[in-house]
């Protein structure tokens, strides 16, 4: 399956649906751990999201691990998962 990469319309649909604020804009692209995308999202120049592009199974498999384990405390808060497991954005704490 082929990554979504349309990333500036992802940014489009988490502003529309209140995930992310209107001022977010993509900061960079950055490494991430698996083959997926990740993108460093800034609110009025600080960085706050991180949106992550990859595989259903691998984002499914991070939705359900945070939502075993909720509290736990070095995990960031999943703010939300598009429906079709495509991507996901996470709020970052700095």
């Amino acid at each position: 399956m082929k990554i979504k990469n349309d990333v500036q319309e992802i940014i489009e649909n988490l502003r529309h649906i209140g995930a992310i604020e209107n001022q977010s804009e993509i900061h960079k692209q950055m490494d991430g751990t698996t083959e997926g995308l990740v993108y460093l999202i800034k609110v009025d120049e600080s960085p706050k999201y991180v949106l992550k592009l990859d595989q259903p199974d691998a984002l499914s498999l991070v939705e359900q691990y945070k939502k075993t384990y909720p509290d736990a405390p070095l995990l960031l808060n999943l703010t939300y998962t598009a429906p079709d497991k495509t991507y996901s954005s996470i709020t970052l704490t700095i």
